[in-house]
């Protein structure tokens, strides 16, 4: 299965890559003579468009890689956001606690009570719908993990006998911090951003297909699902395509993530 999944994320990457190539036409054309083309392996069907075309003419194969090249780029960057902030945060309220650790747990709180997509939602009908928006609404709305599992290990790391020898030798806090609890901590922020991949590619999808992501010509697989939806009775593949790929893809993504889970945690380590 990991191997599987492995394949499967680097399928969808080479496509997201090769998007430009696999597509004829430039990103947003539309072709009214070319609509609703069946695939290649209907009758009717033909190799220029393998998998037929939309309501537009537009090619549906090309269309999946260019949804794939967006999705990927928001669930990385994102993912990268938002475990930057939340070890951030859990650096210092941990290390430090007194009055930044009270404000920084209240904050957390108030977070944990709304829905991850509430939250999301939120940030970018205040902000208004591009790609830079999607990424910062959800690396705002999923760094709060991040934050509470490093601010846990900090606290117990940080009595530790090589913390209190750097102290002895004169090291401030951001050096500690830095060079001996930092290494610490980020097999546990590597693990936990490898399990939000496959929720932000989730995430993502979800707005567009609220149509509060990527704006036209840009596209995503939520996207394509919320615009061919009408036509799931007569054309499902134009539904099918898009939600197949984007739940292969998640799949793949929680897949890796245990094998890598399971290769990081030491407590698993020992039990085995």
């Amino acid at each position: 299965m990991p191997i599987l999944a492995a394949s499967v994320l680097v399928l969808v990457a080479l496509g997201a890559l090769l998007a430009p190539l696999l597509a004829r036409e430039p990103l947003g054309a539309v072709d009214l003579s070319q609509t609703l083309v069946p695939p290649v392996w209907s009758s009717s069907g033909s190799w220029l468009h393998p998998l037929g075309t939309d309501q537009l003419g537009r090619d549906t194969l090309a269309r999946l890689a260019y949804g794939g090249r967006v999705s990927l780029l928001v669930a990385v960057s994102s993912v990268f956001l938002a475990s930057s902030i939340g070890t951030l945060v859990g650096l210092i309220s941990g290390y430090f606690e007194g009055w930044i650790d009270v404000v920084a747990a209240r904050i957390i709180e108030a977070q944990l009570s709304l829905p991850l997509i509430l939250v999301a939602l939120a940030i970018v009908i205040a902000l208004g719908s591009s790609f830079q928006t999607v990424v910062l609404a959800i690396a705002l709305s999923s760094w709060v993990p991040f934050a509470r599992i490093v601010r846990s290990e900090v606290l117990v790391l940080k009595h530790h006998d090589f913390v209190d020898l750097a102290v002895v030798a004169g090291l401030g806090g951001p050096a500690i911090i830095r060079r001996h609890i930092l290494p610490n901590v980020l097999p546990s922020v590597v693990v936990l951003a490898s399990q939000n991949f496959g929720q932000a590619i989730i995430y993502e999808a979800s707005l567009s297909y609220l149509s509060l992501g990527v704006q036209p010509p840009q596209v995503s697989w939520g996207f394509m699902i919320a615009q061919s939806r009408i036509y799931l009775a007569s054309v499902p593949l134009l539904v099918l395509a898009p939600a197949v790929t984007l739940a292969v893809t998640a799949l793949s993504a929680n897949i890796l993530c245990d094998l890598l889970r399971d290769r990081l945690d030491p407590t698993l380590t020992t039990l085995q």
